[in-house]
């Protein structure tokens, strides 16, 4: 039974600005992977798909490794494809989702951050 006194008349102008900050919120992350996610998605996926040609070439050196460097690019491959779910189709609940992918998207572009074509926005924080 819930007890009147506890609760506040302004609480539905307090629940109706929350969804207002949060539509906000979203509105901005639309945007921001329009103009930041896309294209560093677009920069890691070119930096997955020089690592095949490395990783042939390992094995045509006869490499033992190169099982184990194609693994890894597929993991790559799956982390990014998750990451741009969340990030750019708005696959998410909780805009702490959405933070956590950015910067989850950024660590596995630092990796690259000695290529021409890397950007200093893309940095983690």
């Amino acid at each position: 039974m819930p007890r009147l006194e506890l609760t506040s008349t302004d609480e539905p102008a307090m629940a109706a600005r929350y969804r207002e900050i949060v539509a906000n919120a979203r509105r901005a992350r639309a945007h921001q992977a329009e103009t930041v996610f896309e294209g560093l998605i677009a920069f890691l996926r070119a930096r997955i798909g020089e690592g095949p040609d490395q990783t042939y070439g390992a094995a045509d050196a006869g490499k033992p490794d190169s099982r184990k460097a194609e693994r890894d690019l597929a993991a790559k491959r799956d982390r990014v494809n998750f990451l741009e779910s969340v990030l750019v189709n708005g696959l998410y609940l909780a805009l702490e989702e959405h933070a956590q992918a950015e910067h989850l998207l950024k660590l596995e572009a630092s990796a690259y951050n000695w290529h021409t074509d890397y950007q200093d926005a893309w940095q983690p924080e």
